[in-house]
């Protein structure tokens, strides 16, 4: 039986890290080595994870404090001293299913390199809000680019030198493109095995609300295209349409918290970014109503038509309604 190395980071997770804890706890894969790096809290959430894993007399669990360096360090730090076979994660809200590590280990072989599964999203009282399903798709892997939800290689991401970048915004997405465009073999499972708990608080529904100076997303964008390998193909395709599908993601998210000259300003640059790395990507295949395969309605119509009015210049002015409306 292969192992799998389980990294939990922690930071001021004493509201919810016993229950995360417990799900891992609770896996019915037997291999395991569970790392929890504690970065640097300052409430009692050594405390509590020293509690529950001496409740349960678990011998197969790493405790690591540090001082704080962020999650990307921390994500990064546990991957280096790392044994198993595998590698997977999960963030100090979230929860397991009971075969979480079972089903996806199941689907594994010698040349599998990532295997990622969907997730329900739920509320602090574990109602379920969403449920996203992961298809049989080449587009599926790319809609799952947090870390949770898949399973790694070890040998894989050393090898490739695949780690979560240092940066405001983005290290996850970092991560996860640059093994999805060196990976050989990725399987998708269809089951959705991971909880991931809504937090209002989160980066990514506040960092990026709204645009802010000292947040560049185009460093992210920039930091992926210069340790991106020679891909081809349909690979080569769909890297380049989350590319275009990001910034349109970007622009949308922001639009309604910012000022309407700062979304001009950086649509533009964002836009003009993508000019020079990708320039041809208007005729990018995936950017038609019925594509990618996978894709949420939503997302393909919101890159349809952003590319589009683009093109016709005509852009600006559905923001800026888009922005009088929301």
């Amino acid at each position: 039986m292969k192992k799998i190395s389980i990294v939990l980071p922690v930071y001021n997770g004493a509201k919810s890290v016993k229950k995360c804890i417990k799900s891992i706890f609770a896996q019915d894969y037997t291999n395991l080595e569970i790392i929890i790096v504690n970065d640097g809290s300052t409430d009692n959430s050594e405390e509590i994870i020293k509690s529950v894993i001496e409740e349960y007399g678990r011998k197969d669990v790493i405790y690591i404090y540090k001082e704080n360096t962020g999650v990307a360090d921390t994500r990064n730090y546990a991957i280096s001293i790392a044994s198993g076979d595998y590698i997977t994660f999960i963030d100090q809200d979230d929860m397991y299913s009971e075969n979480y590590c079972s089903s996806y280990m199941g689907l594994v072989d010698e040349n599998t390199d990532i295997v990622v599964g969907g997730y329900i999203r739920v509320d602090s009282e574990e109602k379920e809000l969403y449920r996203e399903h992961l298809a049989e798709a080449e587009w599926s892997k790319y809609i799952v680019t947090a870390p949770w939800a898949h399973i790694y290689k070890r040998d894989f991401l050393v090898n490739n030198k695949i780690e979560f970048l240092k940066s405001a915004i983005g290290e996850d997405v970092y991560f996860n493109i640059l093994a999805y465009a060196y990976a050989k073999n990725v399987k998708i499972c269809e089951e959705e095995l991971y909880y991931w708990t809504n937090n209002p608080e989160s980066v990514s529904n506040s960092k990026q609300a709204k645009i802010d100076e000292n947040i560049d997303p185009l460093f992210l964008l920039q930091s992926i295209y210069d340790r991106m390998p020679e891909v081809s193909g349909k690979k080569k395709e769909f890297i380049e349409y989350y590319f275009i599908r990001y910034i349109v993601w970007y622009i949308l998210f922001t639009l309604k918290n910012s000022e309407w000259k700062k979304v001009r300003e950086k649509k533009k640059e964002m836009f003009d970014w993508l000019e020079t790395k990708f320039p041809y990507y208007r005729k990018n295949p995936n950017i038609k109503m019925g594509l990618p395969k996978g894709d949420s309605l939503r997302n393909r119509l919101s890159v349809w038509g952003i590319v589009r009015l683009n093109t016709l210049r005509a852009d600006n002015l559905f923001l800026k309604i888009l922005k009088i409306v929301l």
